[in-house]
Order: C-alpha cells, then sequence, then structure tokens
C-alpha cells in the first residue's frame, strides 16, 4: 500500500499525489466524503482514508460540508470590496482554534484607497489573538515554514490573485466583481492543493458567504472567541462561565462593548 495525499476533488474523481511526486486520478463515489489535504492509503485503483489530525468545517442548511483536512494554518482574506463581515471572521476564528489551527488575517487589495482603513480597524480589533497582514509582504514570513496552509474568504476577496502570487505554478483565472452588486464571482470552483515557493502547501477553496462551526459549544466559544485572551488568566465567578448572564463574570465587567456584543451575537448562530 502507498500513502499518498489529495490534491484536489472533482466529485466521483480525486487527484492524488504520490510518495514519488507523481499525480493520478482516483475514481471515487460521488458522496465518498474524502476532501483535499486527506492522507490515504493506495492499492491498486482503491483509496483508503487515514486519521485526520483536524477538519475545517462548517453548517450549511444542506448539512455538514468539510473544505479540507489536515492544516497549520487558516489565512482569511479580507478586502473592502465586497466587504468582509466580523461575524464571518470570528466564526473561522473560533472553528480554527477549537481544531487546534492557527488563523490570521490576510488584507488584499491593498491599492484600493479604502483598504488602509479597514486595515487600522481590523488590526485593533484582532491584531492581539491573530496576526493581521497587511497584503502579501507582511503574509510572506508566516509562509516561510513548511506547513500547510488553506485560504478562506467571501467570494472576490482576492484569493485567487493572492494564490497567484504564492504558488510555483500559477493558473488561477482571476475573477471579476459583479459591478451592479459588487459581490465576487466564484472563481475557484473546487478547493485544490498548490506547492509554495517557499516550500509549504497552500490549499485554495470556493468562495463562501457564511461560516457556522460544526461541534461548537457556547463554553468553548468563550475560551475560542477572539478577544477574550486578556482575561483567559483571570477567573470568573464560575468555573464554566458562558460569560452571557452569570453574576460576578469578568468579561462582561471588563471587555469592551462592541466586544461584548460581537460575541453575543456569535452565540446565536450556534443556536
Amino acid at each position: 500500500m502507498s500513502f499518498c495525499k489529495i490534491k484536489a476533488h472533482f466529485g466521483v474523481e480525486v487527484l492524488i499525489e504520490m510518495p514519488s511526486g507523481e499525480e493520478r486520478r482516483i475514481k471515487v463515489a460521488r458522496n465518498s466524503g474524502f476532501v483535499v489535504g486527506d492522507r490515504v492509503g493506495l492499492q491498486g485503483d482503491r483509496i483508503q482514508r487515514l486519521e485526520r489530525r483536524n477538519e475545517l468545517s462548517r453548517q450549511t442548511p444542506f448539512g455538514p460540508q468539510t473544505l479540507a483536512a489536515n492544516l497549520d494554518k487558516v489565512i482569511i482574506t479580507v478586502s473592502s470590496k465586497p466587504p468582509t463581515q466580523k461575524g464571518f471572521i470570528d466564526q473561522i476564528i473560533v472553528n480554527c482554534r477549537s481544531q487546534n489551527m492557527k488563523p490570521m488575517l490576510a488584507l488584499t487589495k491593498i491599492d484600493l484607497a479604502e483598504t488602509k482603513p479597514l486595515y487600522q480597524e481590523l488590526n485593533t480589533l484582532y491584531s492581539d489573538s491573530i496576526p493581521v497582514c497587511y497584503g502579501l509582504k507582511e503574509l510572506r514570513p508566516y509562509l516561510a515554514e513548511a506547513e500547510r496552509f488553506i485560504l478562506v474568504g467571501v467570494s472576490g476577496s482576492g484569493k485567487s490573485t493572492l494564490i497567484n502570487q504564492l504558488i510555483l505554478n500559477p493558473t488561477q483565472r482571476i475573477g471579476d466583481l459583479s459591478a451592479n452588486q459588487k459581490t465576487g464571482k466564484h472563481t475557484t470552483s473546487h478547493s485544490m492543493l498548490f506547492n509554495l515557493k517557499e516550500g509549504g502547501e497552500l490549499i485554495d477553496s470556493p468562495g463562501i458567504r457564511d461560516f457556522r462551526p460544526l461541534s461548537v459549544s457556547i463554553q468553548e466559544a468563550a475560551h475560542y472567541f477572539p478577544g477574550f485572551e486578556k482575561w483567559q488568566t483571570q477567573s470568573c465567578r464560575f468555573r464554566n462561565c458562558t460569560h452571557h448572564h452569570e453574576p460576578e463574570c469578568l468579561v462582561r465587567e471588563a471587555a469592551k462593548t462592541k466586544d461584548y456584543q460581537r460575541y453575543l451575537d456569535f452565540c446565536l448562530t450556534l443556536i
């Protein structure tokens, strides 16, 4: 049996990379459950999935959806056009931390005048929790290690443009924004794994508009929510405090109103 990794999923076929570097397409059932990043054992024309160390998944109206597996870091691409909601960012951060993945923000389209004030706002809001990178120059140092990254963001947020600058063989087509709605076209129709110039691996994923986490309780959300780190070294009155309604809650007393309101909005997505 050969041990391989899945580089792309095309519905009824997956593209795998052999230990030698050779690529091969293998037929699979449409609902096989394989995702990009999976480690698989190959025997003949059949593959068997090996245990995942983590996965990036979300809840959709049609059920759970796993975007990729076995990740080290998640790069959330953010642009001023189209805008990205703070709740979207919070959801991904909580999901990543619950799965032992490191999230970071990457501001794209820095040539736009609106990007600088957006960066200042996000840097104030998130820099104590995760790296906030202004363009490719600030992002590159985080890619120096031989790790596996995934780009996640709303459609049209600049993922394809960014990936073309990072991968060894750029072939992605760059999509245009709808002039009327200012919403992005889905340039990427399926996830695909690329080799980085720095030596790691980068997964490009289709643009998404919401990211409701799977299997995250309110207690876990309170622990992983960005902006609450500075209160983790102190103790609320109750050990399992949700920072929602309990008396003598340090988070409710000390957190800024906008941070706490974002947390309440996030909790509503878990109900």
